[in-house]
């Protein structure tokens, strides 16, 4: 049983039913907590503005206008950049709220001494109070910003806030005027100031320039560049035409060699050489060509010298390296005398030799000339290099006086526009509307009216809402269909007892009391009985055609009427003409043989334990086409006889011999009986109460069910109707539960009837089946005979 009794995966249908209702429901069947907080909260709204202290706020609009200055009315009056430039209303926001005005405006006007400025700081309320806003105009255009300022102020006091305003207003006045005029006095100073350190700075560097340029004798050009630059390029320029003379003669030479070895013809010799030469051809150019060479190569030395020696005079360092470098000259061209001597050759020399000497003797003077303008250039490499870094230095003071003297011409140009504009600028500030007497603002009746409610309505839709889901009660039809996921089959108002039992006459003519529920035989017109009469209809037309002929009927709990229920069902399918056996298997709290007036001697029971044939168990009742097989006497060990094979057997004769046979089991969640019979029946019908706590019952009723995997058919809701209040039917706790009042396993007023005054019988051994026949399952768990003999569930 307890295996059964977990909770199983909710079907589809089931878990779509567990979704909330409409919230518009849950707010109308609470409408009475909502109506509670909306007049709560319409009374805490009105105490509320009743108790609030009025406001009221002035305001007034000033217009600032900045002043322009003669520079401004000469230059850019046409820069699109001004207005974005110009755009000081935002400063001046935070001007006119700043701590200092606000102490300045309470100081010179006296406004502490106002009303509602006593009784604390004046400054810090004004503060609190004022506002100031840029004016918005939505007709400009975009990106223009408007210089308009609107002042609030708010206040206790009408007549107070007017007054403030106009002091603000004023000392905002007196501090442009004062603030620009010390700025102003201000900025000529400090520039006046700024050229005067500059001048100096510049006079200190140009001294410092000449002295560093008299020490170390710098020579330069016009533009500042050093002297020695420009020669090193006069002297890269000289080296390489010198290179390529050298390089054209070994090639002129070597090609005319060639031709000699070769014996090429003598004009093509001769060609090669460019020239013809006679015997003292070469002799002769080379002497003319020594002479020309040294006399071009000291002339430059000896110009340089004689400016140097102007310029420096005799001593100076330079003159001294001119006069080395001219020496150097002259023993270089000695040397090359040498060389000229040594070629000379006899005066009988063929032309193609002759020509080859004059070659030789021309190279000789063309490489000579090269090392000359090589080492010259060296020379005066090496000498640049020892001034670079005076060379840097002097750069460096060039570069910083200019840069001192472009900030002195901006400085002066400043000094010179602030000191045309010290008598124009800064702001005007206008009031365009002053300000009048406050008005009031604050409290409105109609915001607190309206907060009130809405926090009412929200605090009564919350409590609705609390309520809903602290409510665990069924409260519509569609909502049980929802939650259980189950077809509801019928809804049997609240049955109205007649106070004494009724008497009727069977087939043969005696005299029945039958039970004062039976509405369909007492009442048969009533609505009670029309109810019964639709779960009858319904349960006709849920099998589609098919015949399910054993029902069991239970329900989740004791008292929920399902005795009542089954009794009537089938004396409504019994007056439809359908042959229906009425099959009482609580075997705890039999009733059925009570409602119709019978005994209980020989039962189920009997039948079960081989004691009784079913035939002998079987009885007619006084309604026509219905019998009923009673529990008998009850036995200590009911849950081990309905999972008897021989249990299963009855049902199966009960099955050919009748339409309708309907089961009376006891409740789901009480004992283990009703899941040991659910699996052997064709259809089950589930009927509940609905009571303030039953949804959680039915929920795990269903559940059970789902999880034995039963045929559930329906559900059927007893006790609705005038003494309800479930929405379309009404429901009240039902007021006449069947007799469940006690323990269901403990014994009722009707032992001594049916058992005699020796209480329940002894657990009994069902009968044995025949060879060849299947057994029904056997729950897990059960009921255990009790000490006075009847049993009760395990799990109690």
């Amino acid at each position: 049983m307890d295996d059964l009794l977990q909770q199983p995966d909710a079907a589809p249908e089931a878990s779509s039913a567990r979704s909330g209702r409409n919230m518009f429901q849950v707010f109308w069947q609470h409408r009475g907590l909502l109506l509670l907080g909306l007049v709560a909260g319409l009374v805490l709204g009105g105490l509320s503005f009743s108790r609030r202290q009025p406001v009221y706020r002035a305001y007034a609009q000033v217009l600032v206008v900045k002043k322009q200055s003669i520079g401004s009315l000469i230059g850019d009056r046409n820069d699109p950049n001004r207005t974005l430039v110009d755009d000081y209303i935002g400063s001046h926001l935070l001007v006119i709220r700043s701590p200092l005005l606000i102490e300045e405006a309470v100081r010179k006007r006296d406004l502490g001494s106002l009303r509602s400025l006593q009784g604390g700081h004046a400054a810090v309320i004004i503060q609190a109070g004022l506002r100031a806003e840029r004016e918005v105009n939505k007709d400009a255009p975009v990106g223009a910003s408007s210089n308009i300022i609107n002042l609030s102020y708010s206040g206790s006091d009408p007549g107070d806030c007017e007054i403030v305003i106009n002091a603000i207003i004023e000392s905002y006045k007196d501090f442009l005027d004062r603030t620009y005029k010390t700025t102003a006095e201000s900025t000529f100073e400090l520039v006046q100031e700024e050229a005067r350190k500059l001048t100096k700075q510049l006079k200190e560097k140009d001294d410092a320039y000449a002295k560093f340029r008299q020490d170390k004798n710098l020579l330069t050009t016009a533009d500042g560049l050093p002297f020695n630059e420009t020669k090193i390029q006069e002297y890269v320029r000289r080296e390489a035409v010198k290179r390529d003379d050298a390089k054209e003669l070994r090639d002129r030479l070597a090609s005319v060699r060639k031709a000699i070895s070769e014996n090429k013809p003598l004009p093509l010799i001769l060609a090669l050489a460019e020239k013809k030469y006679d015997r003292d051809a070469p002799v002769a150019k080379a002497n003319v060509a020594g002479a020309a060479a040294l006399e071009a190569a000291l002339f430059p030395l000896q110009q340089q010298e004689s400016d140097l020696t102007q310029f420096y005079g005799e001593d100076h360092p330079d003159v001294q390296r001119i006069r080395r470098k001219i020496e150097a000259t002259k023993v270089f061209y000695k040397g090359l005398d040498a060389i000229v001597a040594e070629v000379k050759g006899p005066n009988e020399q063929s032309p193609a030799q002759a020509a080859v000497n004059a070659l030789e003797i021309e190279l000789v003077l063309a490489e000579g000339n090269h090392q000359y303008a090589k080492s010259v250039l060296e020379e005066e490499v090496k000498q640049a290099k020892s001034q670079e870094g005076l060379h840097a230095t002097d750069k460096q003071y060039r570069e910083d006086i200019k840069r001192t003297t472009v900030w002195l011409d901006g400085i002066l140009k400043r000094l010179q526009e602030v000191d045309t504009s010290r008598g124009s600028g800064g702001f005007n500030a206008q009031a365009i509307a002053p300000p009048g007497p406050g008005l009031k603002v604050s409290p409105v009746l109609w915001q607190f009216i309206f907060i009130g409610s809405a926090l009412g309505l929200a605090l009564g839709a919350g409590g609705a809402y609390l309520l809903d889901m602290a409510d665990k009660s069924f409260r519509t039809p569609e909502e049980i269909r929802r939650r259980l996921g189950l077809a509801l089959i019928g809804h049997v108002p609240f049955v109205h007892k007649p106070s004494s039992p009724v008497t009727v006459t069977d087939a043969a003519g005696n005299s029945v009391e039958l039970d004062s529920g039976l509405a369909t035989v007492h009442s048969a017109t009533s609505p009670e009985a029309e109810a019964y009469r639709g779960v009858r209809t319904a349960l006709f037309f849920s099998t589609h055609g098919e015949r399910h002929k054993v029902i069991q009927v239970t329900s989740p709990h004791m008292g929920d009427g399902k005795t009542t229920l089954i009794i009537n069902l089938a004396v409504s399918i019994a007056q439809a003409g359908r042959k229906v056996l009425l099959l009482d298997a609580d075997l705890r709290r039999p009733r059925v043989h009570r409602a119709f007036g019978l005994t209980s001697r020989v039962g189920l029971a009997e039948v079960l334990t081989g004691a009784a044939e079913l035939d002998e168990a079987v009885q007619v009742t006084a309604i026509p086409n219905l019998s009923v097989l009673p529990c008998g006497r009850r036995p200590g060990n009911p849950a081990e006889l309905l999972t008897s094979p021989a249990f299963e057997d009855v049902l199966d004769d009960l099955r050919a011999a009748y339409d309708y046979v309907l089961v009376d089991s006891p409740p789901l969640l009480a004992v283990s009986d009703p899941c040991v019979v659910a699996p052997r029946v064709d259809g089950l019908i589930l009927t509940l109460r609905v009571t303030k706590n039953g949804r959680p019952a039915a929920e795990r009723a269903r559940d059970l069910l789902i999880r034995l995997k039963v045929n559930c058919l329906g559900v059927v809701v007893n006790g609705v109707g005038k003494q309800g209040a479930m929405a379309g039917y009404g429901y009240d706790y039902y007021r006449h539960a069947d007799d469940y009042s006690s323990p269901y396993t403990t014994a009722d007023h009707d032992a001594h009837e049916e058992q005699g005054a020796d209480g329940g019988l002894p657990a009994l051994s069902p009968a044995p089946r025949p060879a060849g026949q299947g057994g029904g399952p056997v729950a897990s768990g059960g009921p255990v005979a009790g000490a006075n003999g009847h049993s009760r569930p395990a799990d109690e």
